[in-house]
Parts: structure tokens; C-alpha cells; sequence
């Protein structure tokens, strides 16, 4: 009986997909601007820029009317944990991390905060109703 000859293995079929990642980071890093300040111009005059500070300012004013109401300590952390996110995203958006980081799926995480921060600002909402209903004269203008 004559032994099998086996093939030699070869990493030729590995090479490609390693290829690909290689030329897609390099194209994302492509898109980096060299200069920072290219970034916050192309960040701050895009739709995405406009929306994120948008949402930033909406964020602060609620925090500012949860801080003069003097609400529950648990809606203020809530929306100073919004404030936070909104930040992270915007200095990654500003820094233009989101081509360098092509592991993250930057549209989808995008959207994925935005229907959590939803959620969060809703529930709170609900609650601050349900308060206004038991302490009605302390929203009036009622002293406690």
C-alpha cells in the first residue's frame, strides 16, 4: 500500500480576505481630512452635525428645566448621562474616529442610541406627569 500524498497547504486562500480588510482601512483612513480643522468644518456643515448639536441643545434645556425645578435626583442623572453620550458622539463625529474605528457600525450605533435616549427621556417624562399629578400646588406655585 503507497501512503497518500497530501497537498501542501498554502495560505493563498487566507491572503485575500486579510487583503480586504487592509485595503478598507486604508480607504477609510483616506477619507480622514488632514487638517483638524477641515474636520469640524465638514462635521459642524453636515446633516449629521446639525442634528447631533440640535439634539445637544434639547438636551441642555432639559437638564436646565429638571435643574430649576429641582426634580427627582434620578431624572437629573439620567439626562446628564444623555448630555454625556451626545458629547462622545459628537467629539468621534468632530475627530472623524468613525473611519478609523470601521469595526463599529457608526449609522446603526447611531441609531441604537438615539431610540435608548427616546426611551429614557419618555419614561422620565411620564414620571414628571404622574409627580405633577400628586404635588399639583408645588407646580403652581405651591411651597412645599
Amino acid at each position: 500500500m503507497e501512503p497518500e500524498k497530501q497537498a501542501p497547504v498554502s495560505s493563498v486562500s487566507e491572503a485575500p480576505p486579510e487583503e480586504e480588510e487592509v485595503k478598507k482601512r486604508a480607504e477609510g483612513r483616506a477619507k480622514v481630512p488632514e487638517r483638524f480643522r477641515d474636520s469640524l468644518k465638514r462635521f459642524f456643515f453636515s446633516p449629521t452635525g446639525m442634528l447631533k448639536i440640535l439634539r445637544m441643545g434639547f438636551t441642555i434645556g432639559a437638564l436646565t428645566c429638571f435643574i430649576i425645578s429641582e426634580a427627582n435626583d434620578s431624572y437629573i442623572a439620567i439626562t446628564v448621562l444623555e448630555v454625556c453620550v451626545v458629547i462622545f458622539f459628537i467629539i468621534t463625529y468632530m475627530l472623524t474616529l468613525q473611519h478609523l474605528l470601521i469595526y463599529l457600525d457608526w449609522p446603526l450605533l447611531d441609531l441604537i442610541n438615539s431610540i435608548i435616549s427616546a426611551v429614557f427621556l419618555v419614561v422620565v417624562a411620564i414620571l414628571t406627569v404622574q409627580e405633577k399629578d400628586r404635588r399639583h400646588l408645588f407646580y403652581v406655585g405651591g411651597r412645599q
